[in-house]
């Protein structure tokens, strides 16, 4: 009897430490794994292979990124009835609405019921935003397109022009044109448009942006 409890007793000790063992194991193999550690089955590997075959047949050099699309930008002076009036660079094919947004928007006063705001804008062109009372008084003043034969009209003249005129080129802000003005005294006129570089905070970037929106004449 006593020869059988000492094998009973035995057999469990030898289940204990078989148990313990694999525990001891698993913990080794679980340490082991490095991070991120995925299982791969059959059908992650197909999934994989489905992906790569898509991703080699997608069609090359079909789009460009933003930043290697360049953008057909012409000059639009815009006037009237506006929070900040002046000369904007917009994309070709732009629509009034788009170019009103950037000038703040309309004012109050503004004759909002005179106004096509998808009026597709022609490129360079003067275009005007009439006031209430002036759609009312006069039915010529009505129209909004100024000017779209000739571009003369949107450029200022960097040797004569006043502070808010030079203002109101892009990127051209109160300070940068006083600069200019205190340059062109100190120095006389400008001699040509690439002069402006050397007025402080106008670089070559800034100068092409202004470049077609600006004379010396």
């Amino acid at each position: 009897m006593q020869t059988i409890e000492l094998k009973r007793h035995t057999i469990w000790i030898l289940i204990g430490l078989c148990l313990f063992s694999l525990a001891a194991v698993a913990l080794e193999i679980r340490r082991g794994q490095p991070a991120g550690f995925e299982i791969t089955t059959q059908e992650s590997l197909e999934a994989r292979a489905v992906a790569e075959v898509d991703l080699h047949n997608q069609p090359t050099g079909t789009a460009a990124a933003p930043s290697e699309l360049s953008q057909d930008l012409v000059p639009v002076y815009l006037v009237g009835a506006v929070h900040k009036p002046g000369i904007y660079l917009v994309a070709r094919g732009s629509y009034l609405y788009e170019l009103v947004e950037q000038a703040g928007g309309l004012r109050e006063d503004a004759a909002k019921d005179e106004i096509n705001l998808a009026l597709a804008l022609p490129g360079n062109c003067h275009i005007r935003i009439p006031t209430e009372s002036e759609a009312a008084e006069d039915p010529d003043k009505r129209a909004i397109l100024v000017d779209t034969a000739s571009t003369e009209t949107l450029l200022i003249n960097i040797n004569s022009a006043t502070a808010e005129a030079l203002d109101q080129l892009p990127g051209i802000g109160p300070a940068t044109a006083k600069a200019i003005l205190d340059f062109r005294e100190r120095n006389g006129p400008f001699k040509s448009k690439e002069d402006l570089m050397q007025v402080s905070g106008i670089k070559q970037s800034r100068l092409d942006a202004i470049r077609d929106l600006i004379t010396i004449s």
